[in-house]
């Protein structure tokens, strides 16, 4: 039987088959290790037999992504890393230092800062847009 836990990280509720208490899991939301609990009632203490004094509140689980995670998985290697922001010259900008280099000479340099985005994933280094 599943048994329902709250990651300690990100709050993610977790189905976690009986076999797998008392060991160590892997959230697939914030991909945190963390050990689960031996038994289920140290997982939720009853609500009704904690006093007000020791009862925490909860916290709420929230639908915003973790900052770096936001939801990326690279197709190729499926990490979860943010991927990183690179530059170049575009084609245009290529083109626009060709055509400058021979007709004004002294504004060559202005192809150069035409320059298009792109990601790269961390782990793999492919090119993903």
């Amino acid at each position: 039987m599943a048994n329902l836990i709250n990651c300690p990280s990100c709050h993610h509720e977790l189905q976690v088959p009986d076999e797998l208490l008392g060991r160590v899991v892997k959230c697939p939301v914030c991909e945190r290790m963390f050990s689960t609990p031996a038994t289920i009632e140290e997982a939720a203490p009853d609500v009704r037999t904690a006093s007000p004094d020791t009862a925490t509140p909860a916290k709420a689980p929230t639908d915003k992504p973790l900052p770096g995670a936001e939801g990326f998985r690279c197709p190729f290697c499926q990490s979860t890393a943010k991927p990183l922001v690179r530059e170049k010259i575009s084609v245009g900008g290529w083109v626009v230092f060709a055509v400058m280099l021979f007709m004004c000479f002294p504004l060559f340099w202005i192809g150069l800062l035409m320059k298009d985005t792109y990601h790269v994933c961390r782990t793999c280094g492919i090119q993903l847009s």
